[in-house]
Formats: C-alpha cells, sequence, structure tokens
C-alpha cells in the first residue's frame, strides 16, 4: 500500500469571490488544499481503476513511480483546482446582490 498526495483538476460547483465593491479578477488557476473534488468524499485507502503514473509534483513531468489497475493506494491529503467560472448573481442572498459578478471557485 503506497501514500500518496492526490491533485485534481477540474471545474467544481458552488460559491465564490463577490465583486461589488472593486473588480477583481480571481487567479487562472484557483488551488484548494486540502479540499475533495466530490462530496462525501474522504482522503483514505483507495483502489486503483486503471494503471496510473505518479509524478514529482502536481502538473509535474517527472514520473516518480507506477501503479496498477487493483492496487490499493492511502490517499492522505490532496488539492482540488480549479477554474473560476464567471457567473452573476440573479438573487439577492448575503453580501451578494443582484448583478454582481462572482466566481465559482469551490463548494461551500
Amino acid at each position: 500500500m503506497r501514500r500518496i498526495l492526490i491533485s485534481i483538476l477540474g471545474t467544481f460547483v458552488a460559491a465564490s469571490v463577490a465583486a461589488s465593491g472593486s473588480p477583481q479578477a480571481p487567479p487562472k488557476v484557483f488551488v484548494d488544499p486540502g479540499a475533495c473534488p466530490f462530496e462525501c468524499c474522504t482522503y483514505r485507502q483507495w483502489t486503483v481503476t486503471s494503471d496510473t503514473a505518479l509524478y514529482d509534483r502536481p502538473e509535474g513531468t517527472k514520473p516518480v513511480s507506477n501503479v496498477r489497475k487493483g492496487e490499493t493506494v492511502v490517499a492522505i491529503d490532496g488539492e482540488v483546482r480549479v477554474i473560476p467560472t464567471p457567473m452573476r448573481v440573479v438573487f439577492e442572498h448575503g453580501d451578494f446582490r443582484v448583478g454582481d459578478r462572482v466566481y465559482l471557485l469551490t463548494y461551500l
């Protein structure tokens, strides 16, 4: 069994950063350390579903190991990488006002 750090890239769900007072562009990729990539996700023992190369760092180019389909690994931590998605607020809620521009970053 191996212990690994998981990095997942994708577009994600829900809330954001309000830009009503002073517009501020989000980063090209938002990194959310410790976040899980889906609902009810937990870092634990996972079974590999296809042969997978493991790299020295997220988006790395230097493979350091391989795991084969059916092997188990222990995911001890991870990060979710999100490409911020611009949205407009259509109803008021908390600090958000109709017409505010927001960016989807995490599920919170």
